[in-house]
């Protein structure tokens, strides 16, 4: 088992300043425009005639899930847009590489809490610092970058309007409520698009946080190192039509976990 590699005192990820400016997204091409006005037959309604229930119902339907999708890909169009641009800055910020360990090994994620408080009927216990392990070591091959945390439930598709006319408006009455339930649904894509993207940074942050609070943790020898086992076999059957030579297998035999308190070193 390689010795893990090892880092100075772990610092929180600062991507928050950078969250701030994600908010501001740049002009790209809205889907909006070609929905809220459908080239259809529309015939003049005087102002008098009310929307049926029938009909607001059966536009609503279609309005409220194409402006949602239009507004869901427009926003993620915006934030995956700015991710690109600050692609370098990212890299460094959220360099997975120097945690590897041994063979592909990536360390275990774990949080800290502080001043946690635990009430009982007659009793409460208050802890300086919890430790938790929240996720184990695993393989990975190759080494993750933020792009597999950031891009996760962001995407861009085309939105079409449906080919039956009966479920678009005919009239001036059933235009406007069209329009002002397209504009809706547009603004709950986007704030979709927009919780995904929070909710994907956050975990982001979690990961790489977690993991350097690994080996901080490790270097006082509060938390053991994962241990990893080979075996090799020359060859493999893999089924009557297929064989595999000069096979290697490794396995994670025994997870970090956190070691006893008389083993622990304090950092200088």
């Amino acid at each position: 088992m390689s010795t893990p590699t090892t880092f100075g005192r772990y610092a929180l990820p600062v991507l928050m300043a950078m969250g701030v400016c994600l908010s501001v997204a740049p002009a790209v091409a809205s889907q909006l425009d070609g929905i809220l006005k459908p080239a259809q037959g529309q015939v003049a309604a005087p102002d008098r005639e009310k929307l049926s229930i029938v009909r607001e119902t059966a536009l609503r339907e279609v309005a409220i899930a194409l402006g949602a999708r239009a507004g869901l890909s427009d926003r993620s169009a915006e934030l995956m847009r700015l991710l690109d641009q600050r692609a370098a800055a990212l890299d460094i910020q959220f360099n997975f590489n120097p945690m590897v360990i041994g063979n592909s090994v990536l360390p275990p994620v774990i949080s800290e809490s502080k001043d946690v408080i635990a009430l009982e009927t007659s009793a409460m216990r208050v802890a300086g610092a919890v430790y938790r392990i929240d996720e184990p070591a695993r393989f990975a091959l190759p080494t993750p970058t933020w792009r597999n945390w950031m891009y996760v439930g962001l995407g861009i598709s085309e939105v079409t309007l449906p080919s039956q006319a009966a479920a678009l408006p005919q009239n001036a009455v059933e235009q406007a409520y069209w329009e002002r339930t397209v504009r809706e649904g547009y603004e709950l894509g986007r704030k979709q698009a927009q919780s995904v993207y929070d909710l994907n940074l956050s975990r982001l942050e979690r990961a790489h946080s977690g993991m350097r609070l690994y080996f901080d943790l490790w270097r006082r020898g509060m938390v053991s190192a994962p241990t990893v086992a080979s075996s090799s076999e020359l060859v493999a059957n893999e089924g009557d039509s297929t064989i595999s030579v000069g096979n290697t297998l490794f396995r994670i035999t025994a997870p970090s976990g956190f070691t006893k308190p008389d083993g622990w070193t304090p950092l200088e």
